[in-house]
């Protein structure tokens, strides 16, 4: 039997499964809270800027942009080279990293158009992510002190919140997913269930109206109908 899934259909199984809806719905953003919060370990990023500069850089002024984005290029990979992770690993004190741990933990950008330095670093913890960063931006301006000047723009400092994961954007999702897939599940329960229980559905299903319904007897709704006039009759008995 085909069933027609109209406005009115979504609506009447909306709105006979919502509390259940509701419920799935907050059990589930409520439960991606409590894992984002206590189960997911916090990652931090930590920014310093640096100032780069050199006379192949010049060349922006001249129009000469290809040639400059070939030595911002080459500047970036001096930056990751493992003479400059070794000496930031040495120029850290607190903790012990390798070159190829430190080199994973950060990422290099230089603005469009400026020479202008961004040296990012991730770590779980917000103070390992500040040191790394500075003390990167430092080895580099060793690493490339014959070749180009580093002056440094702005300190890292320490992150008082992390970057990842966001409990505001795992929550909307889990919302937005569990709503979505608790109102399915319970359109095709409704849609599955072919028997027929109203007259409503009967005029529905076979495109013509009911012209009358016979109501269903049994023998033990006669005992409860009988059972209720003899306590009926007994209480007028006494009242009497």
């Amino acid at each position: 039997m085909d069933v027609e899934i109209n406005l009115k259909v979504l609506l009447k199984s909306f709105l006979k499964h919502i509390l259940l809806i509701i419920s799935i719905t907050a059990l589930v953003t409520l439960g991606t809270a409590a894992y984002t919060l206590f189960l997911i370990t916090p990652t931090y990023e930590a920014t310093t800027v640096a100032l780069i500069w050199t006379d192949d850089l010049n060349l922006q002024a001249t129009g000469k942009y290809d040639y400059a984005a070939k030595i911002i290029n080459i500047y970036a990979e001096s930056i990751q080279s493992d003479d400059t992770m070794k000496a930031a690993a040495d120029l850290i004190v607190d903790d012990s990293y390798t070159p190829q741990q430190i080199r994973s933990m950060i990422s290099i950008e230089f603005a469009e158009g400026r020479p202008i330095l961004y040296i990012t670093a991730k770590s779980h913890n917000p103070y390992a992510a500040a040191t790394i960063a500075n003390k990167v931006r430092e080895a580099a301006a060793y690493t490339l002190n014959d070749i180009a000047i580093l002056k440094p723009e702005r300190e890292a400092v320490v992150p008082s919140n992390p970057s990842s994961p966001s409990i505001v954007t795992n929550c909307v999702i889990a919302f937005l997913v569990s709503a979505v897939l608790s109102f399915g599940i319970s359109l095709f329960v409704d849609l599955s269930d072919t028997k027929i229980k109203s007259e409503e559905q009967l005029a529905n299903a076979l495109d013509v109206p009911v012209l009358g319904a016979i109501p269903l007897v049994t023998w033990q709704m006669e005992e409860e109908k009988r059972a209720e006039s003899n306590k009926s009759q007994v209480q007028r008995g006494t009242k009497s």
